[in-house]
């Protein structure tokens, strides 16, 4: 085998992981914490990243399993995208209402 493919194999193996901030709910989190927070944490653990979305959205932090944590919070992120879904395909998306307090206090 070639020097420079093994090189380039341990590399990637051993190396790029060491570096790599991605844990497997990373980029959810990050989508979650986007949208309730207006915030990104990605270089926090898992752990205190979901205890601070539990409490800004369960108002607790729930002592169970990360696992079942991470579910919980992506069904209530589901659910709260797909009532907003709803409600624009019912009523349209609203553009008359103001997108900040610095809108509504400017009009």
């Amino acid at each position: 085998m070639n020097k420079f493919l093994v090189l380039f194999l341990l590399f990637n193996i051993l190396i790029v992981p060491a570096y790599s901030n991605e844990s497997r709910y990373s980029q959810s989190l990050s989508r979650m914490e986007r949208e309730w927070l207006h915030k990104e944490f990605d270089n926090e653990d898992d752990e205190l990243r979901l205890s601070r979305l539990e409490e800004k959205v369960f108002g607790t932090i729930h002592d169970i399993d990360t696992e079942t944590r991470y579910k919980q919070l992506r069904k209530a992120f589901n659910v709260r995208k797909l009532k907003h879904h709803k409600i624009n395909k019912l009523y349209g998306n609203p553009t008359g209402i103001p997108s900040s307090i610095d809108d509504l206090i400017n009009n």
